[in-house]
């Protein structure tokens, strides 16, 4: 049976955050709408985001079922398996791929092939007069994937071990108030980075300092991080517990900022709150022109491209810099600083 509408945030991964495993809350960044119990089967899908042969969403479904298992047992247990378990490894790709599959990866992939091909074209055109394609037409044109996704997907499937190095550590939260999530769900920050004023680029996965949030239910988020670079506080049990409401909205900050077009969270969570933590911040992800920057003359263009991550200053108390890192000297080049794991990795790959 073909295969039309894709989620490209799992319907298992909501119910989770559903008390009827049916519905779920919504909230609408674009059009600033709230609605109590929004029909799940609704939420987070495309018409063949995947392509129309089914196999992407074939692949996801086969993971899904696996994953599904191992996040009920986390919620369960409040236990993440162990790293050198097989259910780890899945889990960490299931996660990353939350990233990689979903529609702001797709509109931000399709931005920038569209920028590219007419940036190029233009080019030949001022360039090569016999090139009779005029410039109103390569404006008005619009280029784009067939299956967005397609590489995105394809690199975390290749490198996702990348960040077996980092701690995976649960939050949970001990106070009234609930985690949300997104239809953007995992979330990438770097708090070392946004603590130094340190600009160049975004947080990628072999960076020093990266920590990565992806909230699993009204009350557990899996935080997995740099524990070298930072010191943290966790329980006897290895749990970060969230016991001020304060501390949990700056969290839910980091997940709105990250957010595309949609946040999702339990039926219990009001319009109030939802409100007190949108109008603190100004919401900017789904800004994609400001991924590209075009520089040099008309017949010579150079164009760089660097994916919108949260840059805001978030109150996270769970996480201090290791004061042996504080005055680390930070590279000018684009990388960034790189961990011994992930540089170790990327040179082994590079000799297969």
């Amino acid at each position: 049976m073909q295969k039309v509408s894709n989620h490209f945030v799992p319907q298992f991964y909501l119910k989770n955050f559903s008390n009827n495993k049916k519905s779920i809350g919504m909230y609408n960044i674009g059009n600033k709408r709230y609605v109590k119990e929004a029909s799940i089967k609704k939420q987070a899908c495309k018409d063949y985001l995947y392509g129309d042969d089914g196999t992407i969403e074939d692949m996801f479904m086969d993971l899904e079922n696996e994953c599904s298992k191992i996040i009920k047992n986390i919620i369960a247990t409040e236990q993440i398996p162990n790293k050198n378990s097989q259910e780890y490894s899945l889990l960490i790709l299931f996660i990353l791929l939350c990233e990689a599959r979903n529609l702001k990866m797709a509109d931000s992939f399709n931005n920038l092939i569209d920028k590219q091909a007419k940036i190029s074209l233009k080019m030949k055109a001022n360039k090569n007069k016999s090139f009779k394609v005029p410039i109103e037409a390569i404006e008005k044109s619009k280029i784009s994937f067939n299956i967005p996704n397609l590489y995105s997907i394809r690199a975390i499937a290749e490198t996702y071990p990348i960040i077996m190095d980092l701690k995976a550590i649960l939050m949970v939260s001990k106070s009234e108030r609930h985690f949300i999530t997104s239809d953007n769900p995992l979330v990438r920050y770097n708090q070392m980075y946004v603590q130094r004023q340190y600009k160049i680029r975004g947080y990628g996965l072999a960076n020093m300092g990266l920590q990565l949030f992806f909230p699993i239910s009204p009350k557990l988020c899996i935080c997995i991080f740099d524990h070298i670079l930072y010191d943290f506080f966790e329980n006897k049990e290895g749990i970060i517990e969230v016991y001020k409401g304060k501390q949990l909205d700056e969290i839910n900050k980091l997940i709105y900022l990250n957010s595309y077009n949609t946040i999702f969270f339990n039926d219990k969570v009001h319009l109030t709150y939802i409100n007190k933590i949108i109008k603190s911040t100004r919401h900017s992800n789904s800004e994609l022109e400001k991924e590209i920057t075009v520089l040099g003359p008309e017949d010579n263009k150079i164009i760089g491209y660097s994916p919108r991550k949260v840059s805001e200053k978030i109150n996270l108390p769970f996480f201090k810099l290791n004061r042996n890192f504080i005055n680390m000297s930070l590279p000018l080049h684009m990388a960034g600083p790189i961990r011994p794991h992930a540089e170790k990795y990327m040179m082994r790959s590079k000799k297969k």
